[in-house]
């Protein structure tokens, strides 16, 4: 399965292409989608969250083919993991595959909730103006 890839479904219908550059997540968001869309419980989902297997190289292969097959569609990090949460700041993880899509001149939507750790790679979403960056606030709170 290629790391760039085309949602399947409703996904579809916010982002044409995606790359999820983690399997789990550490964020243990009460209202995250993605444990049972992975069918995986949530406790497995939010214990051990990892980066893809081999992502890298994988991803320069797809980022390359996209580039030369001129793709123009935006790629969403991440549908089912966030590209910021906090095993990131010890892999960075995300900007090594910002760094990589921008050298193809790839459009990139990060969505995340990870934060001030996203402020860090501002400089490589900079580089395109197509390129678009979104947080997610979550609160419990209901006032």
């Amino acid at each position: 399965m290629p790391i760039i890839y085309e949602p399947a479904g409703k996904a579809r219908e916010y982002s044409p292409l995606a790359c999820n550059l983690y399997r789990g997540c550490g964020h243990r968001c009460l209202s995250c989608y993605a444990p049972s869309a992975l069918h995986m419980t949530r406790e497995s989902f939010h214990a051990s969250p990892a980066p893809r297997i081999d992502l890298l190289s994988q991803l320069r292969d797809d980022a390359a083919k996209a580039e030369a097959r001129g793709e123009t569609r935006e790629i969403l990090l991440s549908f089912t993991s966030d590209a910021y949460q906090p095993i990131d700041a010890e892999t960075k993880l995300a900007r090594k595959a910002l760094e990589i899509l921008t050298r193809h001149h790839l459009t990139v939507t990060v969505l995340t909730k990870g934060g001030t750790r996203a402020c860090r790679d501002f400089d490589l979403l900079a580089r395109n103006p197509k390129n678009a960056f979104a947080t997610t606030l979550t609160t419990l709170d209901s006032a």
